[in-house]
């Protein structure tokens, strides 16, 4: 479980990062201390009945625990999602016409024919949005993202 500290997670519509994996004092089995993203939904500061078992750097406000469920998604590395985006098998699938951006709905260009006509190296816009990527792996060779100038 220790390999899960300092990951990103998204559960319920909600993402957040493991700051601690083990137990907790007067309570039984593992739990995850998290920090939610939003840092309205969390609850402490990663202190327990006067024991502090992580810190929270969002908000003083943005911890919690919870236990470590099934439908957490742990998503994938940059290099996985970008395979799945762009593998000629997955080609079939409907890319957005346009994104949410911080200063509103945004234009994509059409993913769907860079994918058709470039290779992951070759590959100056990348567009991942929705992926859930938590990072990268180590062993990826992250050379392939090297004509990268544009990330979506």
């Amino acid at each position: 479980m220790d390999d899960l500290v300092g990951r990103w997670f998204a559960i319920d519509g909600d993402c957040g990062i493991v700051r601690y994996a083990g137990p907790v004092s007067g309570t039984h089995g593992t739990w995850l201390g998290i920090e939610w993203a939003p840092p309205k939904r969390g609850k402490h500061n990663g202190t327990k009945s006067g024991h502090s078992y992580f810190t929270c750097s969002f908000s003083p406000t943005s911890g919690a625990f919870i236990r470590p469920v099934s439908r957490i998604n742990w998503g994938q590395s940059l290099l996985s999602a970008a395979r799945s985006r762009y593998s000629t098998d997955t080609l079939s699938i409907s890319f957005p016409q346009t994104i949410d951006g911080s200063r509103g709905q945004v234009s994509v260009p059409r993913l769907d024919v860079i994918a058709k006509f470039q290779t992951l190296d070759e590959l100056e816009i990348l567009g991942l949005d929705g992926q859930c990527i938590y990072g990268t792996q180590k062993g990826d060779d992250l050379n392939v993202f090297a004509r990268v100038h544009t990330l979506l």
